[in-house]
């Protein structure tokens, strides 16, 4: 039997899952399920996650199964995310020394002291 005052784990858990997905509060789901058997709650429970699935299912292939439209919608969120992503990427090329586009590090700099000053000089040059 489903006792609400003091829950099992399970009972606890399932009684989460079906107040998620069917927006209901917990004294609704003791209102509904206090007193009645574990089985009754499991059955409640797996026909409303059913229910949700097949909803989402239906929704899935109808997007898998218009091709031209999920070339579109992917597309459109590669832009999006090109959009956002291109400052930080910029940001990070910047500040790890990296040619953007090209990915290769930049020659690392030194410094050689002459007579009359410091003066800096590129990898591969001689001093």
């Amino acid at each position: 039997m489903v006792h609400c005052a003091g829950l099992a784990p399970g009972v606890d858990n399932l009684l989460t899952i079906l107040e998620c997905l069917t927006a209901t509060t917990r004294a609704h789901s003791q209102e509904r399920f206090d007193g009645t058997q574990y089985g009754a709650l499991k059955k409640a429970v797996a026909d409303v996650v059913t229910g949700r699935l097949t909803d989402i299912q239906g929704r899935y292939h109808e997007i898998v199964d218009d091709q031209a439209q999920l070339a579109k919608l992917l597309t459109h969120g590669a832009d999006r995310a090109r959009a956002i992503a291109a400052p930080k990427l910029a940001q990070a090329y910047r500040a790890c020394a990296l040619r953007a586009g090209l990915l290769t590090l930049r020659a690392p700099y030194r410094y050689v002291q002459t007579r009359s000053s410091r003066k800096r000089i590129g990898a591969g040059q001689l001093p």
